[in-house]
């Protein structure tokens, strides 16, 4: 079977324990946009000690810096929450940038 329309995204579950270098290649080459969904892991990752280390640097949350990889990454982000607070926060990571031995590091996190 041949594709006639590429597909414009592809959205996958993905954070820094799971951070899908194979898909998000493969769709890079396609020109398909990746969205990551439970950027948190589910909420697993708010309390991280890597990714609250980091934020310390940056005065901001582990899930703020969870976050602002998948946007380095050049990846779309959907964080869910319905806590005004969280959502408020959600919006704050445009006002920093990770250094290239913090990106590693996160990329680099096993579950």
């Amino acid at each position: 079977m041949t594709w006639k329309v590429v597909p414009a995204v592809n959205q996958i579950n993905l954070h820094p324990t799971l951070n899908q270098d194979d898909t998000v290649a493969y769709c890079n080459e396609l020109g398909i946009s990746v969205t990551g969904y439970s950027p948190l892991g589910t909420g697993s990752l708010i309390k991280d000690p890597t990714l609250t280390a980091i934020g310390k640097k940056h005065n901001k949350s582990a899930a703020q810096v969870a976050l602002r990889w998948q946007i380095e990454r050049n990846l779309v982000t959907i964080p869910k929450s319905v806590n005004k607070k969280y959502i408020q926060e959600d919006f704050e990571i445009f006002d920093f940038t990770l250094a290239k031995d913090e990106i590693t590091t996160i990329h680099d996190m096993k579950a």
